[in-house]
């Protein structure tokens, strides 16, 4: 409604009258019979305006070709009128779309390493598309010989809806499908004897609903799984479903968490040996990201791993890891490239993983979905 009134009252004030002018950035408008300065390029057409709030107003209009300002306001009139005049601030329009400046590159860094410690977050309110590569070392006591390596991935869109509220004081859910792509993996079939396998992994569907908690990352929710893998190797043959909660703490230096789910087999895909108990696992990732100039991190994200199904010896994978990262711009568009190693200080004794170098690379997309589900 307050922005409404204004924009009724601004429209008011227009003047048509066609006056030679200087304006100087941040003081009041004055005509004066003077040429007005000429910028680097001529043919820019320079808009002089203030802000009240997140409102635009044009001031004037100035065209470098014609040398000439178009009042589209009074001056004296804009002191008088019972809104508020924040700040005046001078923006460019060029008929081309693109401005000719350049963005000072401390406000540059300054967004990138927002963006980054945003990223830290697995429940902020960034869309991005995830994507972890590994190159994986495994091993154990069916191979007597070097470790066999293989290489996957891992797709996942990160997708947070508003809820309700705005600001500090909104609730977010949080979707963070998994889905993983095998490209080539050592399977065991017997003493030393292996069988490289490729393919997509059962995909999971943590959803968590996130409070406004301040510097505390707090959220809980249901997580599914989608019996989608093209081997018995990679997957459970099982639907299934469970709990995913995420535990932490944000500051202006460092981000650290855990982000826990576990699933429960339910029915089955097609069919499964006879004796096969139902799915019973679950993973823990634990985050640790310390903030460094120029948008550069460091610190570590592993994934623990329990399969309850397992015999014993075989049920746990614990690895510690070191990764760096870097938020840039691609064209534009924010990217965040994560380059790391692990190592598993516990892992299976038949075979498991042992280690493994990991490159992520995660792009920020426009959210897609701006206004709160459930209002405001």
């Amino acid at each position: 409604m307050l922005r409404r009134e204004f924009t009724k009252c601004a429209r008011s004030l227009v003047r048509s009258a066609l006056v030679v002018c200087v304006i100087s950035s941040g003081a009041p408008c004055v005509a004066q019979e003077a040429d007005p300065p000429t910028p680097p390029d001529v043919g820019d057409l320079k808009v002089y305006g203030f802000y009240i709030g997140e409102l635009r107003i044009p001031v004037a209009k100035v065209d470098v070709s014609m040398r000439t300002m178009k009042f589209l306001t009074d001056d004296a009139q804009l002191h008088e009128h019972p809104f508020r005049i924040a700040s005046y601030e001078t923006y460019h329009e060029r008929s081309s779309g693109a401005s000719g400046e350049q963005e000072p590159k401390a406000a540059s860094e300054s967004d990138l390493a927002e963006t980054a410690k945003r990223l830290s977050n697995p429940i902020s309110d960034v869309w991005a598309l995830f994507s972890h590569f590994e190159l994986t070392f495994a091993d154990g006591d069916l191979n007597s010989g070097h470790s066999k390596v293989g290489g996957d991935m891992i797709f996942q869109p990160i997708l947070p809806l508003p809820l309700y509220g705005d600001g500090a004081n909104r609730w977010n859910f949080i979707m963070r499908p998994t889905i993983p792509v095998v490209f080539s993996q050592p399977v065991p079939t017997g003493l030393n004897t292996f069988d490289h396998k490729g393919g997509l992994g059962d995909i999971q569907l943590p959803a968590v609903i996130v409070p406004p908690t301040g510097n505390w990352l707090l959220g809980a929710g249901p997580a599914f799984l989608f019996p989608t893998s093209t081997d018995d190797a990679f997957g459970r043959r099982q639907w299934g479903a469970g709990p995913a909660a995420v535990v932490g703490y944000l500051t202006k230096a460092a981000t650290v968490g855990v982000f826990g789910q576990y699933y429960f087999g339910i029915g089955s895909r097609g069919t499964r040996e006879p004796g096969v108990r139902d799915a019973s696992y679950g993973s823990l990732l634990y985050f640790v990201s310390v903030n460094l100039p120029n948008a550069w991190q460091f610190g570590c994200n592993p994934t623990i791993t329990y399969d309850a199904r397992a015999g014993s010896g075989n049920k746990w994978n614990v690895p510690v890891g070191l990764m760096v990262a870097k938020t840039t711009r691609l064209g534009k568009l924010p990217v965040k490239f994560n380059f790391g190693v692990e190592y598993s200080v516990v892992s299976e004794n038949l075979y498991g993983r042992r280690g493994a170098f990991i490159l992520e690379v995660i792009p920020v997309i426009p959210n897609l979905i701006r206004r709160p589900i459930l209002g405001r």
